[in-house]
């Protein structure tokens, strides 16, 4: 909770401008995606613990990050038939992590946690910035 909690108060110090939103993303999902792959391929409790603190400032960032993100892109008028749309594939992806965690290694889960942050970071990193985006909604 400290580490949300730290997450949140660094992305509150930072005020990120529509062009930085875009870098705040990458990096948060590189992060992410490094933090998860740690505890697959180590055993050290102490690696461990530390890969999810830093896991945990991810997610401390990630809050207010999307709630930004979606002011920015997200007309107001259509925002809440945004949000329940994407409620189902987030529930579909609930499933399928529940039912991971039951049946596969831990070291697998981890490793397709890691893997699902990096093209995360890899589909932010190929999209245009949200200022362009900002600007052509703006047109």
């Amino acid at each position: 909770m400290a580490s949300i909690s730290l997450g949140g108060a660094i992305f509150s110090t930072h005020q990120c401008s529509s062009k930085s939103l875009h870098s705040v993303g990458i990096v948060l999902y590189t992060g992410a995606c490094l933090s998860m792959a740690l505890p697959a391929y180590s055993d050290g409790f102490y690696t461990v613990v530390l890969s999810f603190c830093v896991f945990e400032v991810c997610v401390g960032v990630f809050n207010p990050w999307c709630v930004k993100l979606r002011s920015a892109i997200v007309p107001e008028e259509i925002l809440a038939t945004v949000i329940t749309i994407w409620r189902l594939p987030l529930n579909g992806m609930v499933v399928v992590g529940v039912f991971a965690s039951d049946n596969l290694p831990t070291r697998q889960i981890f490793t397709g946690c890691s893997l699902i942050y990096a093209l995360c970071a890899m589909v932010l990193f190929s999209l245009p910035s949200i200022a362009s985006i900002q600007g052509k909604k703006n047109d």
